[in-house]
């Protein structure tokens, strides 16, 4: 809520999904100036999301949207999962 918060509050047009699927699904019918990716969410997590809006976007032979990693973890690893994922 706080980081949709702060964006309207620049002026950006936000739309939210409430777990990953449902990013996997709005993401195949917007075309968004990019995408900050709840790594946590409930149903399919922000690391799985990420890699089939990828795959979508490569098959499709779509345009890469930039997908920003939005996480509280902080461990070693973290950040390289996130880019195996495909986030940027």
């Amino acid at each position: 809520k706080l980081l949709r918060m702060m964006l309207q509050r620049d002026g950006w047009d936000v739309t939210t999904a409430d777990n990953g699927q449902i990013a996997v699904e709005k993401t195949a019918s917007v075309q968004f100036c990019c995408v900050m990716m709840d790594c946590d969410m409930p149903v399919k997590d922000g690391w799985q999301a990420t890699r089939e809006i990828r795959e979508r976007e490569s098959q499709m032979d779509m345009t890469w949207v930039p997908i920003i990693a939005v996480t509280a973890n902080a461990m070693a690893g973290d950040r390289q999962k996130c880019i195996a994922a495909g986030m940027d």
